[in-house]
């Protein structure tokens, strides 16, 4: 699984989207070859843990009803959640094949990203809205039993990329929100 993108990087997908008129897959496999070209001969990323980024307390999604009564690993969740506010690639491609092989932790990001929401939204993955339907319907211990025992593995990533982008906006300052220019393919990359 590659690391989740940036919303810079996603901005600049669109753009080069808009632009071609390639698909998203193929704008950003395009993007992708053009910066490994312009960075060939630099220093290779820092490998994952060599660094650090300071993440949210979550101590309170112990008791999540998600959890189920459950162990959850609150230190993986605060890691991954930082290294999506922060845009590292190098912490997500650790941290997320991980995180979505631990489907009780999956569960409480997601549950409680969606749980409070009436709709994931236009964009969401489709196993996001159906995961999100049967939250509403049979509520958080049917929905996460449903995650941990009979979701594929590809439908349980779409729904954690899906809940990361709601996490990784969460450590936005209100000023950041209110003045960010989504046609600015730049505009999270000076925050």
């Amino acid at each position: 699984m590659h690391p989740k993108p940036t919303r810079g990087r996603k901005a600049d997908i669109r753009a080069r989207m808009r632009r071609t008129g390639e698909s998203y897959s193929v704008a950003a496999r395009r993007l992708a070859e053009q910066d490994e070209r312009q960075h060939q001969g630099r220093a290779a990323a820092p490998p994952a843990g060599a660094h650090g980024h300071a993440g949210p307390d979550l101590s309170g999604l112990a008791a999540s009803p998600f959890a189920a009564g459950e162990p959850v690993d609150i230190e993986r969740a605060s890691a991954l959640i930082a290294a999506c506010r922060a845009g590292c690639p190098s912490c997500q491609a650790e941290l997320v094949p991980a995180t979505v092989g631990d489907r009780r932790l999956v569960a409480v990001l997601a549950g409680t990203v969606y749980a409070p929401l009436p709709t994931p939204g236009m964009i969401a993955a489709p196993a996001t809205r159906m995961w999100h339907a049967l939250l509403s319907e049979l509520g958080p211990q049917a929905a996460a039993a449903f995650l941990t025992d009979e979701m594929a593995e590809a439908d349980v990533a779409a729904l954690l990329e899906d809940a990361l982008d709601h996490w990784a906006v969460g450590g936005a300052g209100v000023p950041e929100i209110i003045t960010l220019d989504l046609d600015d393919p730049h505009a999270w990359e000076a925050r």
